[in-house]
């Protein structure tokens, strides 16, 4: 069984995309109120259904943390997983026993995403999550022990809109020092943008779409007010390339991050747009439409 995660983004809505993105009509059924669970991040929030609750566990995670939340009756029918991060080697210096973890819960959300909002080396615009990092971070999941079935691949449909304090040439876009602990230029220097949003700023910049090898990531420069602007993002190559690692590490699936950071009106070019992007979270090659 292959699984399909679709994160929605709070106090939002997603219209009716038109057409079924799944191998089957009936796998786009609505789930019955008591299968809607979804256990968000580790220190934030929890989505019960429609119901949002706050549950603080960055200080311990207990080993059978799924278990618990089950006896506390947030997985009384459904299925229950855990959003973790891109990598288990203590990002930003929390550590947890992910493969305790995987034995008591039915699936562990990877966010291969936001891997470089805070930047430790040189401060300069780049991509949000490389392939390289990504392929790496659940690799080391794999030789921690977690069932790679267990693991579902969080991809994003945003990306990052970085003001330059000084823009060499595409591709040298040096951030305004915003030093955070451990970091040189952290989030504060960057503002997230929804994909539905980028395809309109796209045409208006001021070179086009480029393309970094070492990344594996699109992005392209414009200017407002004197300043200019690097975005870098994730397009259906992109994304292509990462749904590819589904395979070649057996994992569990494939997710999107936000679903409804798409545009789904009638506009032939935006319809095009959207159906690519749920295209691209196929690893197989196959189309979603039918």
């Amino acid at each position: 069984m292959a699984v399909l995660a679709l994160e929605i983004r709070l106090g939002s809505t997603i219209p009716s995309i038109g057409f079924c993105p799944c191998s089957s009509l009936k796998l786009c059924n609505q789930l019955p109120e008591n299968h809607q669970y979804q256990v968000e991040d580790l220190n934030g929030n929890i989505t019960t259904g429609r119901r949002l609750r706050q549950l603080w566990l960055h200080v311990i995670i207990p080993l059978n943390f799924c278990v618990m939340l089950m006896q506390m009756g947030f997985g009384l029918s459904g299925k229950v997983s855990v959003s973790i991060p891109w990598t288990p080697v203590c990002p930003d210096g929390k550590c947890y026993d992910y493969a305790s973890m995987a034995q008591s819960c039915d699936f562990l959300y990877v966010k291969a995403h936001d891997i470089r909002s805070d930047v430790r080396d040189e401060c300069f615009a780049k991509a949000n999550a490389p392939y390289d990092e990504t392929l790496s971070g659940l690799s080391e999941y794999i030789r921690l022990g977690v069932d790679s079935k267990k693991l579902i691949l969080g991809l994003l449909w945003y990306g990052y809109d970085y003001p330059c304090d000084h823009l060499s040439e595409p591709g040298r876009c040096k951030l305004k020092v915003f030093p955070f602990e451990s970091v040189s230029c952290s989030s504060p220097v960057v503002e997230q943008v929804e994909y539905k949003q980028i395809m309109q700023m796209l045409p208006r910049s001021i070179t086009g779409r480029y393309w970094d090898d070492n990344y594996k990531s699109p992005y392209f420069v414009y200017k407002d007010k004197d300043v200019y602007h690097e975005v870098w993002y994730d397009d259906p190559e992109s994304l292509s390339l990462k749904s590819s690692i589904v395979k070649k590490l057996k994992l569990g699936g494939i997710g999107a991050w936000f679903g409804n950071s798409l545009n789904y009106s009638a506009n032939p070019t935006a319809a095009m747009q959207t159906e690519d992007m749920w295209n691209a979270l196929c690893p197989i090659r196959l189309k979603w439409r039918t």
